[in-house]
């Protein structure tokens, strides 16, 4: 009688305490709800104290706020003007996360997927014609600092605060094959991670070189491929369109 009541009061306790010792390897922070408000201009995604803001004309994120501060980060694209029917669709994945897709003419562009840990991931799902993959505009944002670090490089390379004497012409500031890179903005900061293929940046200025306004991404295989176009290279040496097309994948997480 003694053991078995004993037994019973060890299960009793097991089952009490149970909930604050989780079993390993389940998530148990970091993660939440993903809510979704709707209206007539975006689509508004909340996780935690993170606000995702797509604009349904533009097809693409626009703002981003964390807490109490937001951003401007709108994203871009060269041939915006020329598609006739552009339209942004969601869909919740059995994880928690939310996904965007970005069609036009019947074709998926590309895709947003916010996850409930407050990261999100952009994917370019065909080739693109013009000189990025994604790009984005700061609108009247100002870029303080930047830095990043290379590839197979135990260093990183940084600027802060960014110096205007720095932009000399309004070439680009190329970063090529990097493993992260952040950006830090006057209210938040970004980190941005290639995901699979190695990606070449390009920080872009003002027409007045008084500050950096823009920034956009290609994946470095399809850039070398671009190159490799332009040169036209003669027969029997392998050309642009024999490579095949390596997505763009980037993770982004935003930050104070």
């Amino acid at each position: 009688m003694t053991s078995t009541l004993t037994h019973l009061i060890a299960v009793f306790y097991f089952l009490m305490l149970s909930p604050f010792f989780p079993t390993p390897g389940k998530i148990t922070k970091g993660s939440d709800t993903i809510s979704i408000r709707e209206s007539t201009i975006d689509y508004q995604l909340r996780v935690g104290d993170r606000l995702f803001v797509f604009g349904k004309k533009s097809a693409g994120l626009e703002k981003i706020k964390v807490g109490m501060r937001m951003l401007d980060f709108y994203q871009q694209s060269k041939n915006e003007e020329s598609v006739s029917d552009q339209s942004l669709k969601w869909s919740r994945q059995s994880d928690g996360s939310v996904v965007l897709e970005k069609w036009s003419d019947a074709i998926l562009h590309s895709k947003w997927t916010v996850f409930t840990s407050g990261q999100i991931q952009f994917e370019k799902m065909v080739s693109a014609d013009h000189s990025f993959d994604l790009g984005f505009r700061f609108l009247d944002e100002r870029l303080f600092a930047y830095n990043w670090q290379k590839a197979n490089q135990a260093i990183s390379t940084s600027t802060d605060p960014i110096d205007v004497s720095e932009i000399s012409s309004k070439e680009a500031l190329r970063i090529e094959q990097f493993d992260r890179l952040n950006l830090n903005f006057e209210d938040l900061s970004v980190k941005i991670t290639p995901m699979d293929q190695p990606v070449l940046a390009e920080i872009l200025p003002s027409e007045d070189l008084s500050q950096f306004k823009a920034i956009s991404f290609k994946s470095f295989s399809n850039a070398k491929n671009t190159t490799k176009k332009l040169e036209q290279p003669s027969t029997g040496i392998e050309t642009a369109d024999t490579i095949p097309f390596q997505s763009l994948k980037l993770n982004f997480e935003f930050y104070l």
